[in-house]
């Protein structure tokens, strides 16, 4: 996917208001899943004063774009 992102946003055919734009979708597709995914945990039922639930998608989240980052 990296790869995928980095060669759209090094396409000679698009201008810079483009690239900007294809960022933004990048990143609001980021954000949507990540609330998506923080509240598909929060069904499960952990009583704790810390949010573990979001801590926990967050650290995930992490490796994932540790990952994507690398390939």
């Amino acid at each position: 996917m990296h790869l995928f992102i980095h060669k759209t946003l090094q396409s000679s055919d698009m201008n810079e208001e483009e690239k900007e734009q294809m960022i933004y979708l990048y990143v609001g597709i980021g954000r949507i899943l990540g609330s998506l995914a923080r509240f598909l945990v929060s069904v499960i039922p952990i009583y704790s004063v810390y949010p573990v639930q979001t801590f926990a998608i967050n650290i995930i989240a992490s490796f994932f774009l540790g990952f994507i980052t690398i390939f």
